[in-house]
């Protein structure tokens, strides 16, 4: 199910209406000015579906278990009632989703859509006394793996073994075969169809292996594979410019069935070290790798602050380089000088801090927020919002403090009724995603953030509060990796006064403040 409550820029949907009511925005053109959307196109067996109006996409991610070249439509929907298909699409068809889709929505213009499918297969060919991962090249079929060097090709002992889809069949069952001295075909097949693979098992020159690395801002895990009897495995390590190793203690090694594995902590950000697996005398090959920066995001302490006309920024300027922050102070400022987000000089942990005030304007409730991202235009009875800013670190978590008033909950709508009188709740969180772009919210499409179930979402933490913290309160909040491999494209963090504001729901008395934010790294 979505989480609509982390939608949280809803002063600006909040005043789109009142723009309409008040007759502040008006539109000569005698056409709609959106563009003819899909807002849904589901199909059986999609891990997730995301709609991009602003790029004319459609992504969708298949489950391992579905045939991609014969995937069931299931439902099918647009913005406008008249929107026409071409070519010719409906509900029950079957689609070859092998390589993109374009299709062509006409209503008062036309756009081409592209739907845009992926597909992860995992394939898996696990043998004892193997070194490192099997590699599988997809296009050939063809899975390559490696053992020790000592280990006869003629009497291979197979694990586990996954080339295909999930539900597939390999023919002969790979436990039942024993020699590897030359390449040996495997038929998978799935749902009809069969592709013939080939493995390859070859000697590794070394009796010791140095395995792979994931390296973050401060720390990297290691691995390794050995066969040498004499001598406890460990790594050593160094910058590359360093002459001298540091091995890590051997408690500090995790071993098992001849696989090691390691984290090396304290290391420097931006910088290229080296390291080896070695056991004993015997040492695998010197491998490299480079930590990622320790970036942080311009501002984070809220001290400066730029005013265009009536509008508060949380940044120096507006320029692409600077414009890191933003709110719905837009929206409201169409209607006066309205800024539920603004600075704050006096309720400070130091320098100046960001207050973020709920207000009702023109009887509508304006939750204030705060945002990484921009805040892109209003249209009608629709909004957007660009949510994240490119981001290609990897925090552990996110530190500050906050110092929230809630008021009793005066302002209610559909579903939330029954929260009237019910004290507030304020929202801190942040995501990292590796989206292909920012992820664009549209009241018009009902595109919002699936906090829970976004494929690209790769880590995210929150706080919500409900108490009076009677001053600033410290937070430390530690982000949960969803994937350890993974690198973002973008950062989102968001702080709202009162979380349910995208209902329209919250208390015109609650105010929030916000101070010093740090991504931390270790």
């Amino acid at each position: 199910m979505k989480n609509r409550n982390i939608f949280l820029a809803v002063c600006v949907f909040a005043v789109t209406v009142v723009f309409i009511a008040t007759g502040c925005w008006k539109d000569d053109s005698p056409y709609p000015n959106e563009k003819a959307a899909f807002t849904s196109f589901v199909v059986r067996g999609a891990v997730s579906t995301r709609i991009s109006p602003n790029e004319l996409k459609v992504y969708v991610e298949l489950a391992d278990s579905v045939d991609i070249e014969n995937v069931l439509l299931t439902n099918l929907a647009f913005n406008y009632d008249n929107t026409t298909i071409s070519p010719v699409l409906k509900e029950g068809a079957y689609l070859n989703m092998s390589s993109d889709l374009s299709f062509t929505l006409k209503t008062y213009k036309e756009y081409v859509w592209t739907v845009v499918t992926t597909q992860t297969i995992d394939r898996y060919f696990n043998i004892d006394k193997q070194y490192g991962a099997a590699s599988f090249d997809a296009s050939n079929h063809i899975a390559t793996i490696q053992v020790a060097n000592g280990q006869a090709l003629n009497s291979i002992t197979v694990k586990s073994a996954k080339l295909g889809n999930y539900g597939s069949t390999i023919t002969p069952d790979p436990k039942t075969v024993t020699n590897f001295s030359s390449p040996v075909t495997f038929a998978v097949s799935f749902k009809g169809k069969t592709q013939t693979w080939t493995v390859k098992v070859s000697q590794s020159s070394e009796e010791i292996f140095t395995g792979s690395v994931n390296a973050y801002a401060k720390h990297a895990d290691v691995e390794g594979d050995f066969t040498v009897g004499d001598g406890t495995p460990s790594f050593q390590y160094k910058k590359k410019s360093d002459s001298d190793w540091t091995t890590l203690p051997s408690s500090d090694v995790k071993v098992s069935a001849g696989h090691m594995s390691a984290t090396i902590s304290g290391l420097e950000p931006n910088t290229e070290y080296q390291y080896i697996a070695i056991c004993g005398s015997q040492a695998g090959a010197t491998k490299t790798f480079t930590t990622e920066a320790a970036t942080q995001l311009e501002n984070s302490s809220f001290d400066t602050w730029y005013k265009e006309g009536t509008t508060w920024y949380p940044n120096i300027d507006l320029t692409a380089a600077h414009y890191i922050w933003d709110s719905g102070n837009k929206g409201e400022n169409s209607l006066g000088e309205k800024n539920p987000t603004c600075p704050e000089e006096t309720i400070v942990v130091k320098g100046k801090a960001a207050k973020l005030q709920s207000l009702s304007i023109v009887s509508v409730f304006a939750a204030g927020n705060l945002f990484t991202g921009h805040y892109v235009s209003t249209s009608g009875l629709s909004a957007k919002l660009s949510f994240g800013i490119p981001f290609t670190s990897r925090p552990q978590g996110l530190h500050g403090y906050y110092n929230y008033l809630p008021g009793k909950v005066d302002k209610t709508d559909t579903p939330y009724e029954s929260y009237k009188g019910t004290t507030d709740t304020c929202q801190i969180y942040a995501l990292l995603t590796d989206w292909t772009e920012p992820f664009i919210a549209n009241s018009a499409t009902k595109t919002f953030i699936d906090y829970y179930n976004d494929p690209n979402i790769i880590a995210r933490c929150q706080i919500l509060d409900g108490s009076n913290t009677g001053g600033y309160k410290e937070f430390n909040m530690t982000f949960n990796y969803l994937s350890t491999t993974r690198i973002p494209k973008y950062i989102l963090i968001v702080a709202t006064s009162s979380h349910r504001g995208d209902y329209f729901t919250g208390s015109t008395q609650s105010i929030l403040y916000v101070d010093e934010f740090e991504l931390v790294y270790k």
